[in-house]
């Protein structure tokens, strides 16, 4: 049976920090290019201190990957062969924010000239991450503990999209079954070039009979090339029974990949 995994670009840490602390990332966590040689962007992250209080923040970059196991890799900008992250500069690496204020952090992105540009995607991100700050407390230990939350913001170049590849491939498919409720999890590949938003479709039938019993679909979920995610599925209130079914994959290009399977559910009496 597989795990249950929530993904998510917000990672979740817990430190000593000021119980009031928190920012928010508000312009949103994923920000794409279309590039060529010698291109040239400017972009902002809105940065929001949602607190009452002054808030310190970081900011820098990172390559990043992830699996459907739930693996996810952070590293200098070197990680993987299609980082874009020498293309970015930030033009601030601290910055204070005062009681709910809100800041436009500026980033530039330049193609060199010269680089051999391959079909595809390009990626690395921003991570934006609150700074704990010594405040006295009344507590004998002179601090609180918290939860502190850090955001990865994706910068995506696409070269050349209309010739690079789309592949994606079903590595895994398992039932998860909660509370006679049963949930179809499907680990999905990106082998291709390009970054795509994909969702996952199924259509169910009666093995017997041939009834149609209905078409469920997962949330739509971002999936860089070189990683894996897990998909969920909520097959809803479906019986006990044998079922064929029919997964697709549909990317935001509508590109789309299938699968046909067997199922058997029994639902504890």
């Amino acid at each position: 049976m597989f795990r249950k995994i929530i993904y998510s670009l917000l990672l979740s840490v817990v430190t000593l920090v000021p119980a009031q602390a928190g920012i928010m990332v508000v312009n949103g966590l994923t920000h794409t290019y279309q590039i060529g040689e010698d291109t040239y962007y400017k972009g902002v992250i809105t940065i929001q201190n949602t607190s009452s209080e002054l808030q310190d923040v970081k900011l820098f970059k990172s390559d990043y990957s992830y699996q459907a196991t739930g693996e996810m890799y952070y590293g200098n900008p070197d990680l993987n062969n299609r980082t874009n992250a020498n293309w970015i500069k930030l033009n601030t690496t601290f910055l204070t924010l005062q009681g709910k204020e809100k800041v436009d952090v500026a980033y530039e992105i330049k193609v060199p000239k010269d680089v051999a540009l391959q079909n595809g995607a390009y990626w690395s991100v921003i991570m934006v991450e609150p700074v704990a700050r010594a405040v006295p407390s009344d507590e004998k230990s002179g601090f609180q503990i918290t939860s502190k939350v850090r955001y990865a913001v994706q910068i995506i170049t696409t070269y050349n999209e209309a010739e690079a590849t789309t592949l994606l491939k079903f590595e895994d498919v398992g039932l998860n079954a909660e509370e006679n409720r049963y949930f179809l999890e499907v680990d999905m590949a990106n082998n291709g070039e390009l970054f795509h938003k994909v969702r996952m479709h199924v259509e169910i039938f009666d093995r017997t009979t041939g009834n149609d019993m209905g078409a469920f679909s997962s949330e739509k979920l971002s999936l860089l090339p070189e990683s894996s995610k897990r998909f969920g599925i909520n097959l809803g209130d479906l019986p006990s029974g044998n079922y064929r079914a029919v997964l697709t994959a549909e990317t935001d290009n509508d590109n789309v990949f299938g699968l046909q399977m067997d199922l058997e559910l029994k639902h504890e009496e």
